[in-house]
């Protein structure tokens, strides 16, 4: 449907067309005016560490105490180990940033997290010396319920890492498409 050049279908946005004398278009106009809004809400969660954490030498959970922001209500309370995806959101980019307090040493350090989608990993990320930061990333379908968290384990001589609690370590997530 195209008038003067400009295309008017929005049904790719989940938008109802209204025609002339269609009975119950206030209805339809509503709903589409509730899902622009939604299609325009793009909130986010940000968490970081409340201290330096030594990286663990057994698959460990990191337990998050700082909630920097949380517009989308995927946060109860800190300390949290995990997001919790509310209903409505249909897809979101979820991610983590780890720096550590100084670069990896000790011949074969080697530093491996992991996001998981409830307990399955949907991404991993190794570090070896001499490095100082890692990132995983994701984009993923979501349902009510669905909970990420970030496992870290270590291995390898020399001392144990440290992830730093600066602002460079963070957990997100951001909602890219709702239902």
């Amino acid at each position: 449907d195209s008038e003067y050049g400009l295309s008017t279908d929005f049904t790719p946005h989940g938008l109802g067309i209204v025609r002339p004398g269609d009975v119950g278009a206030t209805a339809i106009i509503t709903r589409s005016m509730v899902r622009i809004d939604a299609l325009l809400a793009r909130s986010f969660a940000t968490l970081r560490l409340s201290a330096d954490l030594t990286v663990p030498t057994s698959d460990t959970a990191i337990t998050w105490g700082v909630e920097e922001e949380d517009d989308g209500g995927f946060v109860s309370a800190v300390p949290t180990t995990t997001f919790v995806v509310p209903s409505g959101i249909k897809r979101v980019l979820i991610s983590c940033n780890l720096s550590m307090v100084a670069a990896l040493t000790g011949g074969s350090r080697v530093v491996t997290a992991s996001l998981l989608k409830g307990s399955t990993v949907i991404a991993k990320h190794s570090l070896t010396e001499p490095g100082l930061a890692l990132s995983l990333a994701r984009q993923v379908t979501v349902v009510a319920g669905d909970t990420f968290s970030i496992k870290v384990i270590t291995s390898g001589g020399g001392a144990a890492p440290q992830i730093s609690s600066g602002t460079a370590t963070n957990f997100s997530i951001g909602i890219l498409e709702v239902i």
